[in-house]
């Protein structure tokens, strides 16, 4: 009678094994498929890189972006600065706009030294063209495919008062070129060709889109900054925006 007990509690355990055998496999490669999802995920510092590796694709081959609400199209804009800063000055100017040089010979140095060269900041220059300078423009775009933006950029500038009513005709351009050692004969087709008409264009109704009333006018992270101010107000936003990143 014992045996016959025995043999049938061993055929119960039997059964009830093969019930929960199906079971237990799939349990274990939930686990299974669960360890090795945890151990593939990355982790929250790798995540934070790979954001950050994205992010300096976008400076380093930008394209439009949006920075606290605000559109903005860096794509073949010229930059100066820190690539990888976590703040960005975006300056829409006027090569016309006598405001526009008054900055640029007054404060855009004082920036450059204490937040571009200390690699703080990026600061991008774009077009917004409110009182004529849009030749000025082209011509400066058709240097930055030369590698000298920059150099034409400080020219056109130092210039504004003599030039700016002849920046529509070729040979003031080919004056520039040749005093910057710009092959002068790629800068003039590539200005009488028109080739950044549209850049300059779209450029500045992106400028009035984004609360642009007149030139200069800046965002700094996202936050509107309004004409040449002194060098101390934009000192106080730049360190703001920084403090916060």
């Amino acid at each position: 009678m014992e045996e016959k007990n025995n043999s049938l509690i061993t055929s119960k355990q039997a059964k009830s094994n093969n019930y929960l055998m199906p079971g237990s496999i799939i349990i274990a490669a939930i686990l299974i498929v669960g360890a090795i999802f945890i151990s593939q995920r990355p982790s929250f510092s790798q995540y934070k890189s790979a954001q950050s590796d994205a992010a300096k694709e976008k400076v380093s081959q930008p394209e439009e972006i949006t920075v606290k609400g605000v559109n903005i199209d860096f794509e073949g804009f010229p930059t100066m600065g820190n690539p990888e800063a976590k703040v960005v000055m975006v300056e829409y100017s006027d090569f016309a706009c006598p405001f526009c040089s008054r900055f640029w010979q007054e404060t855009l140095s004082l920036i450059k030294k204490d937040y571009v060269d200390t690699g703080k900041i990026l600061f991008v220059y774009k077009d917004f063209i409110v009182v004529g300078g849009d030749m000025g423009a082209q011509a400066a775009h058709c240097a930055q495919e030369q590698g000298k933006f920059w150099e034409y950029h400080d020219k056109l500038f130092s210039r504004t008062a003599e030039d700016r009513s002849r920046w529509a005709d070729s040979e003031v351009h080919r004056g520039y070129a040749k005093e910057l050692g710009l092959n002068e004969e790629l800068l003039i087709k590539c200005f009488e060709e028109r080739r950044y008409q549209e850049k300059v264009t779209l450029s500045t109704q992106e400028a009035t889109k984004n609360g642009g009333q007149g030139t200069p006018f800046f965002l700094i992270d996202g936050e509107p900054v309004f004409g040449a101010q002194p060098y101390s107000n934009f000192q106080k936003v730049l360190d703001a925006a920084l403090q916060k990143n």
